[in-house]
């Protein structure tokens, strides 16, 4: 995996990385690192390559802005033998909670994935709450 990051005069961070697999062991996420928008558990594969991007952004001294563009184009055994493209783009807020926590809340939508009805595009929203000790 390769991670460049980007600094502008404090004010923004950018962000890339890369994953490349052949002949892998298919892995409940791509190669460890997910697609934004698809459930952790949709896009598998054995070989491919996948692209990530994050922009971060803080607003003001407590309130930090996230957003992500990632495509995979990979091979699922499970759905035949040519590569399939899962492209997805989400954005994120961190921000302080009481009892000195970190409150985070990011959305996805993966452009390929199937929902529940059947129809192209899936929302995939993650809430979560981080306390150090």
């Amino acid at each position: 995996m390769n991670v460049r990051h980007l600094a502008f005069a404090g004010l923004a961070v950018i962000g890339m990385s890369a994953a490349f697999a052949q002949d892998a062991q298919p892995a409940p996420q791509t190669g460890g690192a997910e697609v934004h928008g698809y459930p952790a558990a949709l896009v598998r594969y054995d070989r491919g390559a996948v692209l990530r991007t994050a922009i971060a952004w803080t607003a003001g001294r407590a309130v930090r802005l996230d957003g992500f563009a990632d495509t995979a184009v990979v091979r699922d055994p499970g759905f035949g033998r040519g590569l399939r493209n899962y492209t997805g783009f989400g954005a994120a807020l961190e921000a302080p909670a009481p009892f000195r926590t970190l409150l985070s809340i990011e959305w996805g939508y993966g452009l390929q994935g199937v929902d529940t009805t059947g129809g192209r595009g899936t929302n995939v929203v993650r809430i979560a709450a981080y306390k150090v000790f």
